[in-house]
């Protein structure tokens, strides 16, 4: 995972499936967006067909709303009012908790309770608004004012909060998350981005930050593009293009249904790549058409935003879906190729992962290779120049290196039992993940594993030389690992942790990691998007 590289993940709940009626638990997580895409995905394809099930979760939905609305009041409650809020609107609301620790089965009862609730934080604000002064969701940029340990690089380095900051676009309304720009040097926040005359909020209950979508760096540091969601809308339908160093929004592209494409209510842009010729945008999508879900892959010139040929399809919707579905990890380094791996099961009935090569201006399928293996936790990246494929197996550790030009594997290097995991360890809150990098010189890969062990949680970290082809060292950890992202000289890893803090550990002699970032104003950071050295002014 490079600059322009992406979280490797693997989510065990998304293989479930979706028992009718859906528990009102999985309802209320669906509307205030804690389920994960894939299950997400399942659940409103069930409501598109149980009117039984979309009524239950219209009547929830309907109540949340009028919180929602509050972002339009002028006057509402102070801090420790509006964080009351915050909580009981966007976690798992207490009367669900109270309702359930009751064993109130009666679902009837628990949505009339869970409206009354919705109404009644409404009404506690509404009654306070005349006499408090001050914002219920807008807030200031994010700023670091607190000491890092150490410098980690010379550059800057780039990473997404949980904010949102609306801009104003030919004549239209957008919310965009917002990018900080920190000194490697210093770990401070330089600025925030993008540019807007509006100030930040954090996002309402119901809508959708696009936080689930990776924003890429262009490999020459110039360029950042994101999801953007349309000020009146909850999912991200468009993509941004700013300047790094000025925040400028120099467009915003919102991407056209094909004929036959229905509305839907998930998320149409699911993944962001910036090719390493700065010359193109692929934007993987996931539409309706004819009745049929499948996923799309389009392509756009960075500089205009003029779209070129879907990539996928020609593949027809059966091949799209085995290359790119929701359970594909996709890599694309550079604009001729891309890279999907995806479980399998060969003709003979073996499990393993299928690596697929599709050459982006052909829009041809060039080959497939079939590792064999158990692979119930995967993740796959390639080098920075994309001439090789570094293939995990979490459930042996191990890793497959693919020639990119022969498309086989040249050689396999179990990493092996590192040893004991630590005997404290929290659980995941999003299952099992894999999350992969390589140094900018290509000579380095860091593989970052959440998985389970024998006691109770398995956090470790490996470091593999790519040029020697051996096994460097891991490092292990009592807390999950997250993320993992390069600084611009590559002398650092930074992880993302749950805690939405950024922390740092060497590359060259990787050791249990020390703090960089935490924001000051208590700001989560909720994606990493890559390091560069800015030109000299």
């Amino acid at each position: 995972m490079d600059q322009g590289g992406r979280r490797m993940k693997t989510t065990i709940q998304s293989t479930a499936r979706i028992n009718c009626p859906i528990d009102i638990d999985e309802l209320l997580a669906e509307i205030q967006g804690e389920l994960s895409i894939d299950r997400s995905r399942l659940v409103r394809l069930h409501l598109r067909t149980c009117q039984q099930c979309q009524a239950r979760y219209e009547h929830l939905r309907a109540g949340y709303e009028k919180v929602g609305t509050l972002r339009d009041i002028e006057h509402v409650p102070i801090a420790d009012v509006r964080e009351d809020v915050l909580r009981d609107s966007q976690g798992r609301l207490r009367a669900r908790r109270m309702t359930l620790n009751l064993h109130l089965v009666n679902r009837g009862t628990l949505l009339v309770l869970s409206g009354l609730v919705a109404a009644l934080l409404l009404i506690v604000v509404l009654f306070a608004r005349p006499l408090l002064q001050g914002r219920f969701l807008s807030t200031q940029r994010s700023q670091n004012a607190l000491n890092h340990l150490a410098p980690v690089g010379p550059g800057l380095f780039y990473a997404e909060t949980v904010k949102l900051i609306p801009v104003s676009y030919n004549h239209a309304q957008w919310d965009l998350g917002e990018i900080i720009a920190v000194d490697e040097r210093t770990g401070r926040v330089v600025h925030s981005l993008p540019a807007s005359g509006s100030a930040p909020f954090l996002p309402e209950l119901g809508i959708g930050a696009g936080t689930n979508i990776r924003p890429a760096l262009s490999p020459d540091g110039r360029t950042i593009v994101e999801a953007a969601i349309a000020a009146d809308g909850r999912n991200p339908t468009a993509f941004a293009v700013l300047d790094s160093l000025t925040g400028q929004v120099r467009y915003i592209q919102p991407l056209t249904l094909p004929p036959g494409a229905q509305s839907q209510s998930d998320p149409v842009i699911h993944q962001l790549w910036i090719s390493s010729d700065n010359a193109s945008v692929f934007v993987l999508t996931d539409l309706a058409v004819s009745g049929t879900r499948s996923p799309r892959l389009l392509q756009f010139a960075l500089k205009t935003g003029r779209q070129s040929a879907n990539v996928v399809p020609p593949l027809d919707d059966t091949q799209a879906a085995q290359t790119l579905g929701s359970d594909a990890t996709t890599v694309i380094r550079n604009s001729t190729t891309l890279f999907s791996a995806t479980l399998a099961t060969n003709a003979h009935g073996r499990a393993g992962v299928n690596v697929t090569f599709i050459n982006i201006p052909s829009r041809q399928v060039q080959a497939n290779l079939f590792v064999p293996g158990d692979f119930r936790l995967f993740g796959l990246t390639a080098s920075p120049d994309g001439s090789q494929l570094f293939l995990f197996n979490g459930h042996n550790d191990t890793v497959y290196f693919i020639s990119a030009a022969s498309r086989s594997v040249t050689f396999s290097l179990p990493l092996g039992t590192p040893g004991t995991p630590p005997a404290t360890g929290t659980a995941l809150q999003n299952g099992e993940d894999v999350s992969m990098a390589v140094t900018p010189d290509g000579k380095r890969l860091f593989i970052a594993l959440d998985a389970p062990a024998d006691t109770p949680r398995n956090f470790e970290l490996y470091a593999v030389s790519v040029d020697q082809q051996s096994f460097l060292s891991v490092t292990q950890l009592p807390q999950p690992i997250g993320t993992l992202a390069l600084t611009s000289n590559g002398s650092s890893v930074i992880m993302l942790r749950d805690n939405g803090k950024l922390e740092w550990i060497s590359s060259s002699a990787p050791e249990l990691p020390a703090g960089w970032v935490t924001l000051s104003d208590g700001a989560q950071i909720i994606q990493t998007v890559g390091a560069d050295v800015p030109p000299a002014k």
